[in-house]
């Protein structure tokens, strides 16, 4: 038997939760449409009873209260029961707990920060050129503030890397007011500079 993971897909959505009525239409615009069909009777204790259709790639649908309206991979909307999308769907927060049943991501972040830092600092000790700044080139702050970027010069080629402030004492290496100019490898360049580095040595 084969097993599958479901693909990684990101989707923005929004809870409906009967009186955020305003926050839905903002959300999904003419995709929605929502009617008071009772008013509440607030001294009574009594809610509004209000329908919310939706303008789905299957025809019009109906969201309960407490159903999570989503915005697909194509710009379609449709309603989900908040038992089935809490049961599918991560928060983008929670993420790093995703586990591929070994580690999560945030553990391989973790561990990746770690080998790079050492990688590095073994690297000051020696010939190769490594910087550390909280601006890039151009003088912006890495990712708006509160992240850092490490650079080598390999002989193999430029590699660089992000990382929150809170590791900035863990990459003992020279401290540059910006770094220098990223030469536009990507994470996959960078994987085969440190590889054809490591066998040359």
């Amino acid at each position: 038997m084969n097993r599958y993971v479901k693909k990684s897909i990101a989707i923005e959505a929004v809870k409906w939760k009967g009186f955020n009525n305003d926050e839905i239409k903002d959300f999904a615009g003419d995709n929605v449409k929502i009617e008071v069909i009772r008013e509440g009777d607030a001294d009574r204790g009594i809610p509004p009873c209000i329908d919310c259709s939706i303008k789905t790639l299957e025809g019009v649908m109906t969201a309960n209260v407490g159903d999570y309206i989503i915005k697909g991979v194509n710009g379609e909307f449709y309603p989900c029961r908040s038992d089935i999308f809490e049961k599918t769907y991560l928060h983008e927060d929670e993420m790093g707990n995703i586990s591929d049943g070994y580690h999560t991501f945030n553990e391989l972040y973790k561990y990746r920060m770690l080998y790079n830092a050492a990688f590095f600092n073994e690297l000051a000790k020696g010939d190769i050129k490594v910087c550390k700044s909280h601006k890039h080139h151009d003088g912006e702050e890495c990712f708006g503030g509160g992240w850092f970027i490490v650079m080598a010069e390999l002989p193999t080629g430029q590699i660089s890397n992000h990382y929150e402030n809170q590791y900035w004492e863990l990459f003992n290496i020279p401290e540059l007011d910006t770094a220098w100019e990223w030469d536009g490898h990507t994470p996959n360049e960078a994987a085969d500079r440190i590889e054809s580095y490591l066998k040359s040595n």
